[in-house]
């Protein structure tokens, strides 16, 4: 009796099946490395939310960079749903326009006691998503 590797119907089954075998490691180690880089985005963005502080009676805020969601916009973009995406995305764009009015001088620029409360809600919002 000859050797299984002399056999080329078996060599070729084998080498599917090998391939089969390499194909699903690649997937599910794939889903589990973007699994757990979602898991660690969603604690970062958590974290920087956590942060910002809000005095409607005052209109202002405080706390709030902008560096961590211009590093990780494509990631939010990428691994988070669509909603809480463009949540985090919205957000971001009109607390970067709320922060560039407080730092003019003129009181008439500074964001009103409503636009304290709406970002406050989104913040909250997006906190209750993330969790």
């Amino acid at each position: 009796m000859e050797p299984w590797w002399r056999d080329p119907l078996l060599v070729v089954l084998g080498a599917i099946l090998g391939a089969v075998f390499a194909l699903a490691g690649q997937f599910f180690l794939e889903k589990w490395r973007v699994a757990r880089h979602r898991k660690a985005l969603r604690m970062v963005l958590r974290e920087e939310l956590c942060a910002v502080r809000f005095d409607a009676p005052n209109q202002t805020f405080g706390g709030f960079t902008s560096q961590t969601f211009d590093q990780l916009f494509a990631d939010v973009a990428l691994l988070l749903p669509l909603v809480t995406a463009q949540t985090v995305i919205r957000y971001h764009f009109r607390m970067k326009h709320l922060k560039e009015f407080m730092k003019g001088t003129d009181p008439r620029t500074f964001p009103t006691i409503d636009n304290i409360r709406e970002m406050e809600g989104i913040r909250d919002s997006l906190l209750k998503k993330l969790s």
